[in-house]
């Protein structure tokens, strides 16, 4: 592809020439929506045409005079002279031209706020005002290169400033009124494009601010700017209004709210057809799609005149209902206007008959619907966020044609006969999947998908009869999850209480976050305890089962047990204990999952972290935790060393283990002060169990005599516990005693690696029992201090 500038080069070295000139006294002005320009293609190819005959520089002219020709049957190169025709045409026209121009542009900002009766695609007021837009960039960039490229005149200043041409473009553009400008990017759903205008017309003309707060609430409502609403909000010095208080909700979704003021402003203004319109609206966001389509029939049925604004909801809360023959009877109606939803309407009713010629007229028809938008949003750089709604309709289309192709037998374009196999039912579900991983992670650009995959995917069960209730279910749980995450919490309950219809043993796990996230903590772990419960009843018959299914609930049950110790952690609901053995518990549920892991070598950094942390009295601590033989072996094997600024820092020696310390951290103004307790001599029992350990670990090291760590957690356990009442060791703790010993790195300890390491127990066995004085087998936070410090572990404090 060649630069745009590259096509005109033939029409400056060509020996053809014109044998006629277009005789341009008689045309209408404006041009827009003149019979000169039904088309966007005419209106742009004329109003270039006409104003490449007003350039009067000498040099510009013979450029545009060789462009004539051209510029009546390429639009691409008309677009591409025009902002530079104008340019011209402002620095040397008249000013008769220069008020035509003004004239032109004013004309199409203005129309961009009313409906376009003449051309139902959209396309042309739409692409129409993005010209508009692309001048009005192209003389302000003209400008400001104007001024940085200009020098500076000897006593007179900066030399742009005595530039006729720059004094003219710049007095035009001060012309143009900034707020029609941002209420039509507002229309053509640039809104950042709007607010830049709206900004500079409150700073330029010194308007109040107050005044104008209403358009800028709208403005940050389109674009999902729940902060900036809230910050208009502040800043407003009288009472907000009833409109402006439902906008205020619907930011920050909700919607229960909007719908009590939208019912007030029902009542205050009854002739008044948009409260109707924002009422509907807040009722099928809240998943209210029958209560919806009853207010809009009542509403149409005492006021006839309104069913052209209103009727369209109607088709929506039809099809998302699947009420087929309320929908069909709507789209007949010739009161009924255009729209997305009627489109889809339309398209779902063609899929249903199986008239697969109606469907393919319909699904182009709402195809160049949205390219329209999607044009004109193309035409500007970085406005891949503007079009992206209209990205994301194209895609449900096409999830509309796969659907019915896959699940319905309908031939359509992509599943017609020569076209390759069709793809499984499975592997529409994973591209499905896929794709709405790569979506935009909000509300608004998500939920519109998932709602018409459960319309379709329960149009297709009624259809076929192909049991989808878990893939309907699971995107119910999806809309669930993401309104959650935003704080929509009524939207998120209603899902909720949908995705309960269809038995998934998720749907209790997002429940409890739910409740988590309204504060009410104590009824997210009732949730989870009862959920586990009721849809886990034998875990470890779940757990011989191998089958994909059985690991997917495994999966399920470890999320849950996960969250139920997290949540225990926050609420201070659970000795620590217990919290490590719900994380451990995870672990050997779902050893694969990288979360568990996760979250418990996490809760061991908070226990050590917050352990040494004096903020009270000293001999006081501030926190209360219980820990057992593991936890304590644990501790010490791990040797965390975490480094704070500006905090106190803890640094961990082990017995006989330099090789953990951090660099300099034995140097002597960090030498113990504590006493140590003092090596014993094994006891007649302590030699019996190590003679017991020795035979023990040949038996159970074989040939190699070198034995993993779950042999290792096989030999302890056996010893262990039979003098302590607890669980016993775990893999983790093992696997961390294997690593720290493991001298020659094969992941396994030979006997001398497997005695330095029994020599380590045997004196924090000691250290245990010596500090464990009530026998309880437990260490309390103050016993536990004094085992550490007595166990050889520094503290290095610096304050």
């Amino acid at each position: 592809m060649y630069p745009p500038y590259r096509k005109y080069f033939p029409l400056f070295t060509t020996k053809y020439t014109l044998t006629s000139q277009q005789d341009w006294s008689k045309i209408t002005k404006p041009i827009f929506l003149s019979e000169k320009s039904k088309t966007f293609a005419e209106w742009v190819s004329t109003w270039t045409g006409y104003l490449l005959s007003k350039v009067k520089q000498d040099h510009a002219r013979s450029v545009f005079v060789s462009c004539t020709a051209a510029i009546k049957n390429d639009v691409h190169i008309a677009l591409y002279i025009l902002p530079y025709a104008v340019t011209q045409v402002l620095q040397d026209g008249s000013p008769h031209d220069i008020k035509e121009v003004f004239t032109e542009i004013l004309e199409v900002i203005s129309h961009t706020q009313k409906p376009d009766t003449k051309h139902r695609d959209g396309n042309f007021h739409h692409m129409s005002a993005q010209t508009i837009f692309s001048i009005m960039d192209h003389l302000t960039k003209w400008k400001r290169q104007k001024a940085q490229t200009s020098g500076i005149i000897p006593g007179k200043g900066p030399a742009y400033l005595s530039d006729s041409g720059y004094r003219a473009i710049d007095s035009f553009l001060n012309k143009i009124p900034q707020d029609l400008l941002a209420q039509a990017c507002f229309s053509c759903g640039a809104y950042t494009r709007a607010l830049m205008h709206f900004e500079q017309f409150l700073s330029s003309k010194n308007q109040n601010v107050q005044d104008h707060l209403d358009f800028l609430q709208r403005l940050y409502v389109a674009m999902d700017e729940s902060d900036g609403v809230i910050g208009v909000a502040a800043i407003r010095q009288t009472q907000p209004t009833l409109i402006e208080q439902i906008l205020i909700h619907e930011s920050l979704g909700q919607h229960q709210d909007a719908q009590a003021c939208y019912e007030k402003a029902i009542d205050s203004e009854v002739d008044s057809v948009d409260h109707h319109k924002g009422l509907l609206q807040s009722l099928m966001e809240l998943g209210q799609q029958n209560k919806a389509l009853l207010h809009a029939t009542g509403a149409i049925a005492e006021r006839p005149e309104w069913a052209p604004h209103i009727r369209s909801y109607m088709v929506e809360a039809a099809w998302k209902l699947g009420n087929w023959d309320k929908l069909e009877k709507c789209i007949k109606s010739e009161k009924t206007g255009r729209n997305w939803a009627v489109g889809v309407g339309e398209l779902l009713l063609s899929a249903k008959a199986k008239n697969e010629e109606k469907f393919m007229k319909h699904l182009q028809i709402v195809r160049r619907e949205q390219i329209g938008p999607l044009s004109a949003a193309s035409m500007e750089s970085g406005s891949y966020q503007r079009g992206y709604q209209h990205i994301v309709r194209l895609h449900l289309l096409t999830e509309i044609e796969e659907c019915f192709r896959v699940l319905a037998d309908l031939k359509t374009e992509q599943g017609g006969c020569g076209d390759g196999p069709r793809i499984s039912p499975q592997e529409l579900l994973k591209n499905w999947d896929r794709r709405l991983q790569v979506m935009q992670w909000s509300f608004r650009t998500q939920e519109p998908l998932l709602t018409l995959r459960r319309t379709l995917f329960n149009l297709a069960q009624q259809m076929t009869g192909h049991d989808v209730d878990h893939e309907i279910g699971h995107w119910w749980l999806w809309s669930a999850k993401i309104a959650r995450k935003e704080g929509y919490n009524q939207t998120a309950y209603s899902s909720l209480l949908q995705a309960g219809d269809y038995n998934l043993p998720e749907v209790f796990v997002e429940k409890a976050k739910w409740f988590w996230s309204k504060g009410d903590k104590d009824q997210a772990l009732t949730c989870l305890e009862r959920g586990m419960s009721v849809h886990f009843p034998d875990i470890q018959a779940l757990k011989s089962d191998t089958t994909d299914q059985s690991k997917a609930r495994l999966k399920i049950y470890a999320q849950a047990l996960l969250l139920f110790g997290r949540y225990s952690d926050e609420a201070s609901s659970l000795e620590s204990n217990s919290i490590l053995r719900k994380y451990r518990e995870v672990i050997d549920i779902y050893n694969d999952w990288e979360e568990g892991h996760f979250y418990l070598a996490q809760y061991y950094d908070k226990i050590m972290t917050t352990l040494f942390e004096e903020n009270t009295a000293k001999g006081q601590t501030n926190i209360h935790c219980i820990v057992n033989l593991e936890t304590i072996v644990m501790f010490l094997i791990m040797g965390k060393m975490q480094q704070y600024q500006d905090v106190k820092c803890y640094n961990v020696i082990l017995p006989g283990t330099k090789q953990m310390l951090p660099q300099g951290a034995l140097s002597e103004q960090y030498r113990p002060s504590q006493r140590r307790t003092e090596e014993k001599p094994p006891t007649e029992e302590e030699v019996e169990q190590e003679d017991a350990l020795k035979r023990s670990f040949k038996r159970v090291s074989g040939d190699d005599m070198e034995i993993d760590a779950f042999e290792l957690r096989d030999i302890l356990n056996a010893v262990f516990k039979k003098e302590f009442d607890f669980d016993g060791f775990g893999v983790d703790a093992c696997r961390s005693m294997v690593a720290m010993h493991d001298g020659d790195l094969s992941g396994k300890l030979g006997f001398d690696e497997f005695k330095t390491l029994w020599t380590d127990l045997r004196k924090w066995k000691g250290v245990f029992k010596e500090f464990d004085k009530d026998s309880s087998g437990r260490l309390s936070s103050y016993e536990l201090r004094s085992a550490l410090h007595a166990s050889g572990k520094l503290i290095k404090r610096d304050f």
